[in-house]
């Protein structure tokens, strides 16, 4: 039975890690399905929920209005979450600029602002983002070129993390985050991704599903249930915004349980969607998003069985492989932020898997709340 669990959790692992992204990598390259993109200049609206974002609002709001899109086709709605801060009085002046700002007195959260402001917005194309990123001056017209397609609902850009001491990508966040854009890369090129980037993805409005108000992921939400209508939602590297990596592993941590919390809850809600028989993204999601959350008890049986199983020349190797790689984490720790990526990655992984284990807790004690503190 121990030698059961432990191949049965080695290959739950290389699969989740290393044997899906090749398969997905490679049926993207066999059965390629390519965006028929077009200059299109459809009507848009940027939507921006905002939770007292006085040191960011008005930087944005410049950003997005110095956009090259023509100006009679754009126009920026924000809603403020009950915030408690000068956002309000900052955006109000840009009134006359085509920004129209509401301010909703209690606050509900982002889904709950969502839902107001969709309704209000006048494009047929929606551009959801944040406060704090900020767009390249061409970002709106890469993700819309991608309408000309009528298959396609919703697309998603691409976020740059910069860490502004070493340069982009250069800690384990940020090898992460390529990690999973390239595996967003593949399952768009080969029909759909299985979310968005929320700080810069577009829909068609007419697609828009109302989130509940307990949503923790609505860009996780709103693009699952567009492709649930039988639409793709897709993936536009030439769309770019910039954020800065956090400062610290801890702040990402907290987003990183939150965002593994809200998983679970989707997984609950949208579990039609899991069934392969039904829906052709059931085998990506399971193999991307569910396989993915339940890694750290893989890991832990894979790490438990192989002490108990009888020597041997591969059990012996692949128990010092373990050893080696959870070593690495530890020094790892101890020096975050050296020059060795190695170390820092390896810390990062365990450091992710931990937060799935507190993920999974969070949604089943209902301790996330849908209001994000910053």
């Amino acid at each position: 039975m121990t030698e059961v669990i432990f191949w049965v959790s080695l290959i739950l692992v290389a699969y989740t890690y290393a044997g899906y992204p090749v398969l997905i990598w490679a049926a993207s390259r066999l059965f390629p399905n390519p965006v028929k993109k077009g200059r299109i200049t459809p009507s848009v609206s940027i939507v921006i929920a905002a939770y007292n974002e006085e040191k960011y609002i008005e930087r944005k709001i410049e950003n997005c209005l110095a956009l090259d899109y023509p100006a009679g086709l754009i126009d920026i709605v924000i809603g403020s979450d009950g915030s408690n801060d000068r956002t309000e009085q900052m955006a109000e002046p840009y009134a006359s600029r085509g920004v129209s700002f509401y301010q909703l007195a209690a606050r509900q959260g982002k889904a709950s602002v969502l839902n107001f402001l969709v309704p209000r917005a006048k494009g047929e194309i929606i551009v959801f983002t944040d406060a704090r990123q900020k767009f390249a001056r061409d970002a709106v017209k890469e993700l819309v070129n991608n309408f000309a397609d009528e298959r396609v609902g919703c697309v998603s850009g691409e976020l740059i993390l910069v860490d502004e001491k070493k340069g982009e990508g250069a800690s384990g966040i940020g090898l992460y985050w390529k990690y999973e854009k390239f595996l967003r890369r593949c399952e768009s090129g080969l029909y759909s991704m299985l979310g968005a980037t929320g700080a810069i993805y577009a829909i068609r409005k007419k697609l828009f599903v109302p989130a509940d108000k307990d949503i923790l992921l609505d860009d996780v939400f709103i693009p699952l249930t567009i492709v649930e209508q039988g639409f793709r939602a897709v993936f536009e590297p030439m769309a770019k915004a910039y954020d800065a990596i956090s400062g610290t592993l801890n702040v990402e941590s907290r987003r990183k349980i939150r965002t593994l919390a809200g998983n679970w809850q989707l997984f609950v809600k949208l579990r039609r969607l899991l069934n392969p028989v039904v829906h052709n993204i059931a085998i990506p999601l399971i193999s991307h998003k569910v396989l993915r959350v339940l890694m750290p008890y893989f890991l832990a049986a894979l790490f438990i069985s192989n002490i108990y199983v009888k020597a041997g020349n591969v059990y012996t190797v692949i128990w010092v492989m373990q050893l080696f790689f959870y070593l690495a984490a530890f020094m790892g720790y101890m020096s975050l932020g050296s020059k060795l990526k190695m170390l820092d990655s390896a810390y990062v992984f365990c450091r992710m898997n931990i937060d799935a284990v507190k993920g999974m807790l969070a949604y089943v004690q209902n301790t996330q709340k849908v209001t994000w503190e910053k």
